[in-house]
């Protein structure tokens, strides 16, 4: 077994808390394990929740120190959120990947019409496209 998957929300934080110390206890090499984590929510917060850019890089960034990794190989959006403009989740998303926290980020239970446009946002503006998990 080589992959590894949690998100913020499994026990507000505490999977990716016993993942993190589990790949330091048993010596993992990085290169030699793929990581990834979901974000969608967190708390009750306001800025605790969905897929605005604020929550998404201060989210990458908490879960990276849980896990105690730089980078995850795939970071999914956990769930669609009709809320934030997609535009800003995709751009979000491209700026993770640009930023080296993570080499892919995906869809995870989003209908299949969210992803096409996704998608097509991705290319008009040149970003980094999801995978669909």
């Amino acid at each position: 077994v080589n992959f590894f998957d949690t998100a913020e929300i499994y026990g507000m934080g505490q999977a990716e808390t016993i993942m993190g110390n589990a790949f330091k206890e048993l010596g993992f090499k990085r290169e030699e394990i793929v990581v990834s984590t979901k974000i969608f929510k967190i708390g009750q917060g306001v800025n605790d929740t969905f897929l605005s850019r604020k929550h998404i890089i201060e989210a990458i960034h908490n879960s990276l120190k849980r896990l105690q990794l730089d980078y995850v190989d795939v970071v999914f959006c956990h769930r669609p959120d009709y809320e934030t403009p997609l535009e800003e989740t995709c751009r979000a998303m491209n700026w993770i990947i640009e930023n080296n926290l993570a080499f892919y980020w995906g869809t995870s239970e989003w209908p299949a019409d969210r992803i096409s446009k996704a998608i097509e946002i991705c290319e008009r503006f040149n970003l980094h496209k999801p995978i669909v998990e």
